[in-house]
């Protein structure tokens, strides 16, 4: 069985080389450029959500899930793209179909899938503690969660293959936007709850109880998990858009390939959402780099 994505990447590459050389180049220097960054950020990201106490233990695991996810990303995935551009644009040979690359790029769309269903289900998940409340701890247990981390990482497997070795302009829009839309939808309803929480919180302010204390609680945890969306909305849209650009004109373009780096750029913009909305991992991410660069904590 070929490797359908690679035969339609060298098909890519071959075209582009003869009138957008400097984008390729570009690209390759973005991909080296950001390879440290989203490796550095999510190690300093995964450190700091191991030691956090303060966030949801469910929510915690996901977003370690999330984090290991794009640690891959900026040790995998941007280097694969960047070798292959380099080889392109730079050195100005063929790109060959070899066991070797079709593995590099089995494993760079694994972590990519991973990392895209990691978001879902943290959105799904912040979607049902504000639904459930009571009874989302019996529901969502974390023997459940790790279940689900799994499945995530046989799906990204199974999604991977798909891509790679059947039809890649129909199995990408439909799985992209399937993925996409249920993320959305859960964000979404997510961010009503969270504007509902907060008139009761303003209508029971006097009132210093628990049950005000768990809705500030939810509500804080779940507009996080909108502003993780929507950054992750971002990065995936040129992604989404260039897939069904393929679907209708059967031909991969320039757009293509942008779009694929902003889907890897995500991972580098994650941990920066980490520090600005998760107090605790933004001091401990601080700390960790004030012993790195050995100055006072």
């Amino acid at each position: 069985m070929t490797d359908q994505y690679c035969k339609h990447l060298q098909v890519l590459l071959r075209r582009l080389l003869e009138s957008q050389y400097t984008a390729l180049l570009s690209l390759s220097v973005l991909h080296f450029g950001f390879c440290p960054v989203a490796t550095l950020g999510n190690a300093l990201a995964i450190r700091a959500l191991w030691k956090a106490s303060s966030l949801p233990p469910n929510l915690r695991k996901l977003l370690l899930s999330l984090a290991f996810c794009d640690l891959a990303v900026g040790l995998f995935a941007h280097t694969t793209f960047a070798a292959v551009f380099v080889i392109s644009a730079a050195l100005q040979v063929n790109v060959q179909c070899q066991p070797i690359l079709t593995i590099s790029f089995f494993g760079t769309f694994c972590v990519a899938w991973a990392s895209f269903l990691n978001v879902t289900a943290i959105a799904v998940d912040r979607l049902l503690a504000i639904s459930l409340h009571l009874r989302y701890a019996e529901l969502v247990t974390s023997k459940r969660v790790t279940i689900i981390l799994v499945a995530i990482w046989l799906i990204s497997c199974v999604f991977s293959l798909v891509c790679l070795k059947y039809d890649y302009f129909v199995a990408v829009p439909i799985l992209e936007s399937s993925g996409f839309l249920l993320t959305t939808f859960a964000c979404v309803y997510v961010y009503i709850v969270a504007r509902y929480h907060q008139n009761q919180i303003q209508a029971q302010f006097q009132q210093q109880n628990a049950q005000v204390i768990v809705l500030l609680r939810e509500r804080k945890s779940a507009l996080n998990v909108v502003y993780i969306y929507i950054v992750f909305a971002a990065c995936y849209l040129p992604k989404l858009c260039s897939a069904f650009d393929e679907a209708i004109t059967g031909n991969p373009s320039l757009l293509t390939l942008f779009g694929i780096f902003f889907v890897f750029f995500n991972s580098s913009l994650n941990p920066l959402v980490y520090c600005w909305r998760l107090r605790e991992v933004r001091q401990i991410m601080k700390d960790t780099l004030k012993k790195i660069f050995r100055l006072e904590v």
